[in-house]
């Protein structure tokens, strides 16, 4: 079923588009309005400390772009095996210095950690696909694809276009894609060229910026005087790549900032998890994800709280004339071992260990979605006004309810989520000797569908095929937060709602591909105006299984929130 997409016109010093959608990806993360104010979905969800946050009516003018990396398992000359540096180091620390290890070799790309999909390659759609969703819940309206060092990824580029692919056709907002070039720019612009934005095919997936594909690019390397070069660079808008150790250019496009507070280039501003302003995150001297600006130092009870990364959003949120945020970054994860000068001879660039490292994707850690939920917390920040979603009038749904007419007339909140959850996965991983499998299956979530009269809440849930029958306690849970307090529905029996020690039975019922339940509304102690809500199937015990089992609506640490009538 095509998702109903209502677009919001943005005008702005730095304006963004797509080709050939209007303005469709200016979506605040399922936001979209209609005659009564209402969200169709508001994700919202609770910050590393606890705090809760939600979205709400977007911003006029407000953009937020994702530093994204394909170069994983692309290496296969410099990348033969697995070498974690966090690993290593908890059993061979002094290998990680020593430049004749085989534990940790030289001119080797290292890992500062293990990603919670694994050492995936970055053509694996499975783990694509569950980017693009986090990105879509976060608000993420573009990517920026990094090709600053003259190397592209053809394969890796197919499946991300493949996946958007997914998305669009199911009326989701997607990111739009730019790159980012620096060495050998004016090669590398011609390649990207020849191989994507020469053929029309690719529009759809292209960042606008007055009518043109945004590319970021080295102006150094191109003479602007050139027809054969202005034949090629007149297909773009662009800006200048700037980089963190140089002066900083009004007109530039930052991936990072050494300056604090960060530098206003004409509309865009940097925000990133950790600096690396010693030249290596390996080395002395670096700020990382505890950094503290105001003692000028490092903290390590600050790196759980993303002290550095709050204070970096506290600057755009606080400055007029910011329009667009680019945040550095989601999954880098590597760096080369590399000789160095000084007291070590060993050094790593750009990622080191979880302190000094700026990977927002959630790692394989109890805490390692921290600093994505505070990504999509501040994304809300910077570009809704997080008011969350509208009360809406009373509604009694059924099984067999026209849920789309209810929607219409202000009785019931739908909520979608991405058809495809359960999708097996069956790909290499960086490396020759690693190939991930999942099974897949189980109900794939496609609605959440809720009203609520004076004295119950109802809720109907929708899939992609028939319900499957219950076989576990994982089937079809409904999680429930509000007035403080934690209820969850089918987890004990089907029907069966347990939270502040009482055990309720609800009417409930299958029909086809929808789960209809009827709940009291006093089994929900001070409930208060909202309560947050999330349905998952076939999610079981590990390390935030909410992102990587089963279907999760929303994926992930994250709920959708509705208001009592």
């Amino acid at each position: 079923m095509k998702r109903r997409l209502f677009a919001v016109f943005f005008g702005c010093v730095w304006a963004f588009a797509c080709l050939g959608c209007s303005n469709e990806n200016s979506f605040d993360a399922f936001v979209s309005l209609d005659m009564y104010k209402r969200a169709e979905a508001a994700i919202c969800g609770y910050a590393p400390n606890g705090e809760y946050f939600c979205g709400g009516i977007p911003k006029a003018g407000k953009r937020t772009g994702m530093f994204y990396f394909t170069w994983l398992g692309q290496h296969p000359d410099e990348q033969r095996g697995i070498y974690d540096i966090t690993k290593i180091s908890e059993s061979n620390p002094n290998e990680i210095w020593n430049t004749e290890s085989d534990i940790s070799p030289m001119k080797e790309y290292h890992y500062w950690g293990e990603p919670l999909f694994g050492y995936y390659n970055s053509a694996d759609k499975w783990v694509i696909r569950k980017h693009i969703e986090m990105f879509v819940n976060a608000s993420i309206d573009f990517l920026g694809l990094d090709a600053t060092n003259a190397v592209l990824y053809p394969e890796s580029y197919a499946a991300l276009f493949s996946v958007l692919d997914e998305f669009a056709e199911q009326g989701f907002p997607y990111p739009r894609i730019c790159f980012l070039t620096n060495s050998y720019s004016r090669e590398t612009v011609m390649r990207l060229y020849e191989l994507y934005y020469s053929k029309s095919e690719y529009d759809k997936f292209w960042l606008i910026e007055d009518g043109k594909p945004f590319i970021a690019l080295n102006k150094a390397d191109f003479d602007f005087t050139d027809p054969n070069i202005t034949k090629i660079t007149d297909r773009f808008s662009f800006r200048h790549i700037q980089w963190p150790y140089l002066p900083p250019y009004d007109g530039g496009f930052p991936w990072m900032s050494y300056d604090y507070p960060q530098y206003n280039h004409g509309g865009i501003m940097s925000v990133s998890v950790a600096q690396h302003t010693a030249g290596a995150m390996s080395r002395e001297g670096n700020r990382g994800r505890g950094y503290d600006y105001d003692s000028a130092s490092n903290s390590a009870d600050g790196i759980g709280k993303c002290t550095n990364y709050r204070a970096q959003w506290s600057t755009p949120i606080a400055s007029d004339g910011v329009d667009t945020v680019f945040i550095t970054g989601w999954n880098e994860w590597m760096a080369l071992k590399l000789s160095d000068t000084g007291e070590r001879e060993v050094r790593f660039t750009d990622a080191f260990d979880y302190e000094f490292s700026r990977d927002i994707e959630p790692s394989l850690r109890e805490d390692g979605d921290a600093y994505y939920l505070e990504t999509v917390r501040q994304c809300h920040r910077f570009s809704s006004d997080c008011s969350g979603v509208s009360a809406i009038g009373k509604g009694v749904l059924t099984v067999n309810s026209d849920v789309e007419k209810m929607f219409a007339e202000n009785k019931a909140m739908r909520y979608p989520d991405l058809r495809g959850d359960t999708a097996p996965r069956d790909c290499a991983g960086a490396v020759d000797t690693l190939r991930y499998t999942y099974a897949g299956g189980g109900n794939d979530i496609t609605f959440v569908n809720v009203s609520n009269d004076t004295d119950n809440l109802y809720i109907a849930v929708e899939c992609a095929e028939d319900i499957l029958p219950r076989q576990n306690d994982k089937w079809l849970n409904i999680i429930f937060r509000t007035g403080g307090k934690e209820y969850v529905l089918n987890r004990m029996e089907r029907g069966v709602l347990c939270g502040n020690g009482i055990e309720t039975n609800c009417e409930n019922e299958v029909c086809g591909n929808r789960f209809w339940v009827k709940i009291p509304l006093s089994c929900f102690v001070n409930s208060g105006d909202k309560c947050a809500l999330r349905v998952t199937d076939g999610v079981g015990e590990g390390i935030l299984s909410e992102y990587a089992q089963g279907d999760s609506a929303p994926l992930g640490n994250l709920f959708f929130e509705y208001k009592f009538a």
